[in-house]
């Protein structure tokens, strides 16, 4: 989900004008009872991963407009050059021709299962197009994250290095201390809590997030986002042990009698969003 600065820039000259902008935790406060401005929705503004851009980016034009946001973090991840295996497979796969064996840049297993799926494509492309990456990036999510950052990093690759697309601790220290910015849990590792998953493997994500956020800039975090939008209700009740709320992957508006641990939110794309007419229409 990416957005020029551009367009992302317009959006919030029109969320000003025709929302209320506000933190994603006061939301939550008005779900619990709090005061409510009627006359207008209430919009918060969320960027999952932590993501380099949004500091680069995102975070200039919310101090420009004075517009709050909230940043979700995957916490073993901040500040490193690691990234996020779907990144990284998209990295090694660009351009490569579909007839190529792929066992120089991914370990034999992911190798021979993307050399298949691939093969079920060639009669529509000779290459690793961005189509089919994401296809293959959807089908490659059937595995564990943890193993597919094994079967990635097992090869060490030079087309999957291109310097640190994850924000550091030291840009988020700044973003948070603006008072613009709140930064919020995504887990530790992404897992996806899904129903494989045990209650013992989620419990420390929630926790050891929250830790690592709070010894590393001071505050406590108050709201999770399930990784990959994947979650259950046993999953849903853990997170519930540890955070005010969470925010899922799924669409629509947020109701004062909804459940603040499946909170709904709008995915916005540039293909999609790119007109004040297109987010409108997103949005209502």
């Amino acid at each position: 989900m990416v957005v020029t600065p551009e367009t992302f820039e317009m959006h919030l000259q029109v969320l000003q004008r025709e929302m209320r902008l506000t933190h994603l935790g006061a939301t939550v406060d008005d779900e619990r009872g709090g005061a409510v401005d009627s006359t207008r929705p209430a919009v918060a503004i969320t960027f999952d991963d932590g993501w380099r851009d949004n500091y680069l980016y995102a975070y200039p034009l919310l101090k420009k407009y004075n517009a709050p946001a909230t940043i979700f973090v995957v916490t073993s991840l901040v500040g490193s050059n690691r990234g996020f295996w779907p990144t990284n497979l998209a990295r090694r796969l660009k351009g490569r021709p579909l007839s190529s064996s792929l066992k120089d840049i991914v370990a034999d297993e992911l190798a021979e299962f993307l050399h298949a799926f691939g093969g079920k494509h060639s009669d529509q492309r000779v290459s690793w197009d961005a189509t089919l990456i994401s296809l293959a990036v959807g089908a490659c999510k059937r595995f564990a994250d943890s193993q597919m950052e094994a079967w990635i990093e097992r090869i060490d690759s030079q087309d999957a290095s291109s310097g640190r697309d994850i924000v550091s601790w030291e840009e988020l220290d700044e973003m948070s201390a603006s008072g613009l910015v709140s930064v919020e849990s995504h887990s530790v590792a992404h897992q996806r809590m899904t129903a494989n998953v045990t209650d013992d493997v989620i419990a420390r994500e929630l926790a050891d997030s929250r830790t690592a956020i709070r010894k590393r800039l001071g505050i406590d975090p108050q709201i999770f986002c399930y990784p990959n939008g994947d979650y259950t209700a046993k999953a849903a009740e853990i997170v519930s042990k540890y955070y005010r709320a969470a925010v899922t992957t799924d669409i629509g508006w947020n109701h004062r009698t909804g459940n603040r641990f499946s909170l709904r939110r709008f995915s916005i794309h540039e293909d999609m969003a790119s007109t004040r007419d297109d987010l409108m229409a997103i949005l209502y």
